[in-house]
């Protein structure tokens, strides 16, 4: 017999029955019978399709006197919860889980602390933002292709040698050979302020 039991320590009651429900469906009526000899025990064969089964007990005026919970029922007999089959592979989840894992599990849901406030977010520049950001740090630090040195290289081949200590400098351009090709006045952007260092310089037109 694969019995539903009640116990509620009240003999020679009739009437009981037993309904299982699984989530909100409700199933049949199963008639509970004192068990003999033991008063105020009542007990009925469960039946049905396999699955997870709670139950609700009535008296004969059908009013909820009791329930139990949450049983497995194999289709032939109640198993303990913590015997079930391994059907989804939980043992083998289980024995894979090592400390190790288990930490950087805990390490994926990062500290809201450690995370960049909404407020320090920065959107980036777009195309042309950041083109005008580029030209305008160019600028600055006098590295247009504009300078004095490189527009000077292109009037020739050859290395220059600049003087800063004579005013305006001087930047003067050699051959190959050692031999002077062209001497230029350097200037700051203006064209009329002398420059004070290779950052600054522009050139102008040869002397």
């Amino acid at each position: 017999m694969n019995e539903i039991k009640l116990v509620i320590g009240e003999p020679s009651l009739s009437g009981l029955y037993a309904r299982t429900i699984q989530g909100t469906t409700l199933g049949s009526s199963i008639p509970l019978a004192e068990v003999t000899g033991a008063g105020g025990v009542y007990a009925g064969d469960m039946s049905g399709a396999a699955g997870y089964y709670a139950f609700l007990f009535y008296d004969a005026t059908n009013q909820l006197i009791g329930t139990a919970g949450v049983s497995y029922w194999d289709g032939t007999q109640f198993i303990g919860l913590n015997t079930l089959p391994d059907s989804s592979g939980v043992t083998t989840l289980l024995v894979r889980l090592t400390s190790g894992r288990a930490a950087n599990l805990d390490n994926l849901d990062a500290a809201v602390s450690s995370r960049l406030p909404t407020s320090s977010y920065v959107v980036p520049l777009d195309n042309i933002a950041t083109q005008n950001a580029v030209s305008t740090a160019l600028t600055t630090y006098g590295a247009l292709t504009m300078s004095s040195l490189r527009k000077a290289e292109a009037a020739g081949v050859g290395r220059f040698k600049m003087d800063y200590s004579v005013s305006p400098p001087l930047a003067t351009q050699y051959d190959e050979a050692g031999n002077v090709v062209a001497t230029f006045e350097l200037y700051k952007e203006d064209g009329v302020t002398p420059a004070t260092s290779p950052q600054d310089a522009y050139w102008r037109e040869p002397i």
